[in-house]
């Protein structure tokens, strides 16, 4: 689980939420074995809203799934839970999710005047490989989620996959992403891939450009974009073909203002205070403007090794950063346990290994 605080100001707040929608899942446990969590949620403050307004206000306190592991093809129950009644004229929450191509949710969710909760049904894809996915509900103030699991089913021929689902790049640059295919039992084709739908000033090649039978496979997709494309996101759609049968995923690409030399990211490592426990924290500023991936990973000792891995967030989601805005995150499963260690990543930046046992208190 995370948390997230960024002063923003009441203008720009709305179109940042959408983005700031992370994706994530979560892991406890002991050292040798993790069990998944998933839920997670944050709060943003601005600098314009009192104490008082912010508590007036209905809030997002909770996301649950019933189930919250599933076949594809199948639904789960989305329950969005409110921390206060709504007021007279009832409060929208908004939706999203880290990868459209697996789970369907509605845009949009009106509670109605004095309840303090909704539920939807989420309907997952049939086509799909066995992924994770997260599911955020949010509001002009809060936002929280949860994590579904979908298992494939054993009839498919075979799944296609993308990591990221959303790509960053400025004009000018270049960015990537992973398709991943399984094929299924019994299937045995070589698969193409193509990219379909492609903006004007965008080019996408594939590394392999083919699957190899029986069509189990990663492929890099790679993007380049001129700089006179526009800012603005765009969907590419990526196809494998084998024989008969074809799947597709969307390929999500943001494309920004332009900015030279990266984010110029600043990462200070920090225990965050809540409620008299401490979390692993780290405060990040930047001194350039754009929308970026962000990372985060921590880990059990103190040298950051990918064995020891216990928790994660952010998954590649994009993030609006500015020199204007402070980011403050923290990890939530593992309180006051200082044997820890972490990394963040900020598009091409990463952070040194943050040692918790020497960090000091956030600010």
């Amino acid at each position: 689980m995370f948390y997230l605080a960024t002063p923003l100001p009441r203008s720009t707040f709305i179109p940042r939420i959408l983005i700031a929608a992370l994706a994530l899942t979560a892991a406890s446990g002991a050292h040798a074995q993790h069990a998944s969590l998933g839920d997670f949620g944050a709060t943003v403050r601005t600098s314009t809203d009192s104490p008082a307004l912010e508590s007036a206000r209905p809030q997002v306190a909770s996301v649950t799934l019933s189930p919250a592991r599933l076949t594809a093809g199948a639904s789960t129950s989305l329950t969005i839970r409110l921390t206060q009644p709504a007021p007279e004229n009832g409060t929208t929450v908004s939706l999203t999710t880290s990868d459209d191509n697996i789970v369907s949710v509605p845009a949009f969710v009106k509670i109605p005047a004095g309840d303090d909760n909704a539920t939807i049904e989420a309907y997952t894809a049939s086509d799909v490989g066995d992924s994770k996915v997260s599911i955020t509900a949010f509001t002009d103030s809060t936002l929280a989620g949860a994590s579904l699991e979908v298992t494939a089913t054993t009839t498919t021929d075979f799944t296609l996959s993308l990591s990221p689902t959303k790509v960053s790049v400025t004009p000018g640059q270049s960015g990537s992403s992973t398709v991943t295919t399984k094929a299924g039992s019994g299937y045995s084709h070589s698969l193409k891939l193509t990219a379909t739908n492609l903006p004007s000033g965008v080019s996408l090649s594939f590394s392999p450009s083919t699957i190899p039978a029986p069509g189990t496979g990663s492929s890099a997709a790679n993007l380049t974009v001129s700089s006179s494309v526009a800012a603005g996101t765009y969907s590419i759609l990526v196809t494998a073909t084998g024989g008969t049968n074809s799947r597709s995923a969307t390929l999500k690409l943001k494309v920004g203002s332009s900015s030279s030399g990266g984010p110029g990211a600043t990462f200070t490592g920090c225990w965050y205070q809540s409620g008299g426990d401490s979390y692993q924290g780290v405060v990040v500023t930047t001194t350039n403007t754009g929308d970026w991936p962000f990372y985060a990973n921590l880990y059990f000792g103190a040298t950051c090794n990918p064995n020891d891995w216990a928790d994660d967030f952010g998954l590649g989601e994009i993030l609006y950063f500015s020199p204007m805005y402070t980011w403050t995150f923290w990890f939530n499963h593992f309180p006051n346990q200082t044997a820890m260690s972490a990394q963040y990543q900020i598009g091409p930046q990463l952070s040194q290994c943050i040692n918790y046992a020497t960090a000091p208190t956030c600010p």
